[in-house]
């Protein structure tokens, strides 16, 4: 698959369980969770302290390294080149590259000296004191080639790609030497160095230390398999991280190099290229997953959360709050705000694709796509698990409650109502045969949906054995959804913005006005006289709709991805946005007139529905499951 509550909310659960939701005995009772007790979280987090992609790719061709010199970055790519670049401007400005023999695979800067290790020749050191215009001082041959270096004074450390570790003198820049050499336990990746002890992450060897003392002749002190591949290496006083490919970030005691003993691991999306720390912090590159950042500072390791790049995230660089990774689409500037909390408090991982989410004291819904419905037991949002669920005859993509039962439409069979009155048994109370039935809504004894090219459908739901299509209404473009708040209908019309339908006689719905929106709507939301609505790549707008005849818009604002689902709460100071491969967004809407992007968090898949309920996100993330995160505060 390609990451807080206020604690009063707990015992909100448990008082409002017993209490009805809808009218008369519409009651949803959830059984009790097995025994446990709920843990501590964070009951917020601020949106603004939150890691996220910039968007400004430099398209530099497969990037295999990087290194930053003041506001300078030099980076290794596939070419002959080593490439530098200007960081103080926007976009960041190509200066002239550096031509070196054979391709650099891996740069490391000590002082005012850059050392390239490359791929065919072997070592290149270049003075960087002027860092826009790096000179190469002189290049050092090794067999095949070089495949990392770490320097330290005047010693440089090389992997050689005959699986060997090479100790090299460079106090004379102009002509490094080879001064001893030993043997690696497998095709050494990436190293680091602390004093004269050298850290060798050793491939399918796993952990392997050095001992430098004796240039001359450096030695194995000790070995650690790894359950996957060591790729990269970085140490803290007596603890080494190692991240191990598939096998996640891996924290090790080498408080005895002679035998080095595995303290921790946590499993990461994606493959654990590289690890970097900062703090109580550490920064993993996830292969196809993007950045990822742990908490190491307890016994455990722990998911602090996580950025998804373009392509395969192979390592990075800092310079501030700025983090540059090397990535196969070139480079991505991550800002890494101050991530101190959770960005996950629990996930639950269905079978199918999560496409919908509704939510109601602490039973989650979630529509799975063509493996139905879904309901969760999230009491203890930290460890949701499975009460229920329902096969589906059709794709589910949509979710309305209302009293006991939860209307799903798909975009095959149309409308289906389940009764929700025991959450462990649910079944099919009936179904209206609608053709791409999509967005839903439910006022009294009807229910509104978009359906599609036919536009907005109105079913009488007063039987729920037998709902019936009482009146179709074409609408100009693409019906997505629809809200309705009061005696108005709001259809998200796709290209031709939103249409407001006043619903005095529900069977018989009439246009009152349609907003112009600048992007495709996707859906709506209305709170008071404000309408929010998802404009697919356009991001967000917000509309005064006052007079329905004529709505104004007030203001909008850009998202890093397309705006799919916009989640409104009771005060409506944030609006959260399901924004596909960019995860949830936040904005603060305190102002509609002047909105203002606070942050968002990365997922894990494809973020297709967001639902804010108690202080809590609930995010639909495609083949991620359902996602549970934290609400914004300041």
């Amino acid at each position: 698959m390609k990451i807080k509550l206020n604690l009063i909310a707990v015992a909100t659960y448990l008082l409002v369980s017993v209490l009805a939701v809808g009218c008369g005995d519409d009651t949803v009772t959830p059984p009790e969770p097995p025994g446990r007790q709920v843990d501590p979280y964070a009951a917020c987090i601020n949106f603004q302290s939150m890691p996220f992609a910039l968007g400004n790719v430099l398209q530099s061709g497969q990037v295999r390294d990087i290194a930053i010199v003041g506001t300078v970055a030099l980076v290794a790519t596939f070419d002959e080149d080593l490439l530098v670049f200007d960081l103080s401007t926007e976009p960041p400005t190509p200066l002239a590259p550096v031509s070196l023999d054979g391709n650099p695979w891996a740069i490391h800067v000590d002082g005012s000296r850059a050392y390239v290790a490359a791929n065919g020749t072997g070592l290149h050191v270049l003075d960087v004191a002027t860092p826009a215009a790096p000179q190469l001082l002189g290049t050092l041959p090794v067999d095949s080639g070089a495949r990392n270096v770490f320097a330290a004074g005047n010693t440089a450390y090389v992997l050689g790609r005959l699986d060997e570790l090479i100790v090299c003198d460079v106090s004379d820049g102009a002509n490094p030497t080879v001064v001893g050499r030993v043997a690696t336990n497998s095709q050494a990746e990436a190293l680091t160095v602390v004093g004269t002890t050298v850290y060798v992450a050793d491939l399918i060897a796993g952990l392997s230390i050095f001992d430098a003392s004796t240039p001359a002749s450096p030695a194995l002190l000790g070995n650690l398999p790894t359950p996957g591949s060591a790729l990269g290496v970085t140490v803290d006083g007596s603890v080494a991280y190692v991240a191990a490919g598939l096998d996640g970030l891996l924290r090790i005691d080498v408080t005895n190099p002679a035998a080095p003993m595995q303290t921790a691991r946590i499993d990461l999306s994606g493959t654990a290229n590289d690890v970097q720390l900062d703090g109580p912090l550490a920064y993993v590159a996830s292969g196809t997953s993007g950045l990822t950042i742990v908490d190491r500072g307890g016994e455990e390791l722990t998911l602090v959360g996580s950025v998804d790049t373009p392509g395969t995230a192979r390592t990075f660089a800092r310079a501030g709050k700025d983090l540059w990774m090397a990535d196969d689409t070139g480079l991505v500037r991550i800002d890494v705000g101050s991530p101190r909390a959770r960005t996950r408090i629990g996930e639950f991982d269905s079978p199918g694709i999560a496409r919908a989410v509704a939510v109601r004291q602490r039973l989650v819904f979630l529509a799975d796509g063509t493996f139905g419905l879904a309901i969760i037991d999230a009491i203890d949002p930290e460890r949701p698990f499975e009460v229920g669920s329902v096969g589906l005859p059709g794709r589910s993509v949509s979710l309305y409650l209302e009293g006991n039962r939860l209307y799903v439409t798909d975009e095959v069979q149309g409308l289906q109502i389940v009764d929700i009155s025991e959450p462990d048994a649910p079944r099919i109370l009936g179904n209206a045969i609608i053709g791409n039935a999509q967005g839903l809504a439910v006022a009294e004894n009807y229910a509104f949906v978009a359906a599609g090219l036919a536009g907005l459908v109105v079913v009488d739901v007063s039987s729920a054995a037998s709902p019936r299509v009482t009146t179709t209404i074409p609408t100009p473009g693409v019906a997505r959804g629809v809200h309705v708040a009061g005696n108005r209908a709001y259809v998200a019309d796709d290209r031709d913005g939103v249409a407001i339908f006043d619903l005095s006689n529900p069977v018989s719905p009439q246009l009152l006005g349609t907003a112009i929106t600048i992007g495709s709507a996707r859906d709506v939301e209305v709170k008071g006289s404000t309408m929010f609505v998802a404009e697919n790549m356009s991001g967000v707008a917000t509309y005064d709709v006052t007079d329905p005849a004529s709505p104004q818009r007030l203001d909008s604002i850009a998202t890093p991805d397309a705006a799919l689902r916009v989640s409104v709460g009771d005060d409506p100071a944030v609006v959260y946005v399901a924004m596909f491969e960019r995860g949830l967004q936040a904005i603060d809407v305190t102002d509609p007139t002047n909105m203002v992007l606070l942050g968002a968090i990365d997922t894990s898949t494809l973020a297709q529905d967001a639902v804010l309920e108690d202080e809590l996100v609930y995010v639909a993330d495609d083949r991620g499951g359902l996602i549970i995160v934290p609400a914004h505060c300041p």
